[in-house]
């Protein structure tokens, strides 16, 4: 379920990994989406994480095929923050070209061990091989991992 912004302004952005599967994404989401030319407007959508989809950069399910390991969030960014650094408005949400997945504003984020916290432009991982899943530590630069990206 979304958490709701100040006032009741919406939900507020945040993102998920769900066990072993896909990257739940809620929020106001603008999302560039590869060979379209208008982003798709949402509240609520699941990234692929392991690298496999055929859709990429949403789930088809292919991590159940291939076996994808993948828990939460272990701990978070050292410049994650208590509170948002501003007022916190729509997630845009870019897939980079046989890269990340690039979270544009503000996001919350949740460790496994519960512990919560902000962070502003984030790059989640895609490829399945980052060793700090569910964000990107570049290792797709040294593999195979091909993905359309958009801007």
């Amino acid at each position: 379920m979304t958490d709701p912004g100040p006032d009741g302004a919406g939900p507020r952005p945040r993102a998920v990994p769900t066990p072993d599967g896909p990257l739940e994404v809620c929020g106001d989401l603008t999302i560039a989406v590869p060979g379209e030319r208008d982003p798709v407007r949402t509240d609520r959508t699941w990234f692929c994480r392991c690298g496999h989809s055929a859709n990429k950069p949403f789930c088809d399910g292919s991590h159940r095929r291939v076996g994808f390991r993948g828990g939460g969030l272990r701990r978070l960014p050292v410049r994650a923050t208590d509170e948002p650094g501003q007022e916190v408005g729509a997630l845009r949400v870019r897939p980079r070209e046989n890269g990340s997945l690039f979270l544009e504003g503000w996001v919350h984020l949740e460790t496994e061990d519960g512990e919560a916290g902000w962070i502003e432009n984030v790059s989640m991982c895609r490829c399945g091989l980052s060793e700090n899943r569910p964000l990107c530590d570049s290792s797709h630069k040294g593999s195979d991992f091909a993905a359309p990206g958009a801007e």
